[in-house]
């Protein structure tokens, strides 16, 4: 099973463009260059990835080759954008509709993000 990422806690984008866990010990150098595919083989979950901040999160984690899920709460349109920016530049990602909020959307949304693995 792919280890999951869930980006809205442990991954950050370093102003160099990096992607780290911020609990790890780094795995690239500054150079964004030697970065590239570090991620390959493993799965991001970002959540409100349709836009702003999480669009580029799930833009830098695909960059370094994660498969991203791209978490959005109703607007599909702009998660198809996200996408689609996404795969323009090589990357792959796949879109997972849930309004967070409750403990039971969390389940449902990690049930989904498993069925999607699977």
């Amino acid at each position: 099973m792919r280890k999951l990422l869930i980006a809205a806690l442990l991954i950050a984008v370093s102003s160099a463009g990096v992607v780290a866990d911020t609990k790890a010990k780094p795995t690239a150098s500054a150079n964004p260059a030697n970065a590239a595919m570090v991620l390959k083989g493993k799965t991001a979950l970002v959540t409100g990835a349709s836009r702003g901040l999480g669009r580029s999160i799930a833009q830098q984690l695909a960059a370094s080759g994660a498969l991203v899920a791209i978490n959005y709460a109703g607007n599909e349109d702009a998660a198809r954008e996200t996408l689609k920016l996404i795969e323009s530049n090589g990357g792959k990602g796949f879109l997972l509709q849930a309004r967070l909020g409750t403990s039971e959307a969390a389940k449902g949304l990690s049930k989904a993000l498993e069925a999607e693995l699977t």
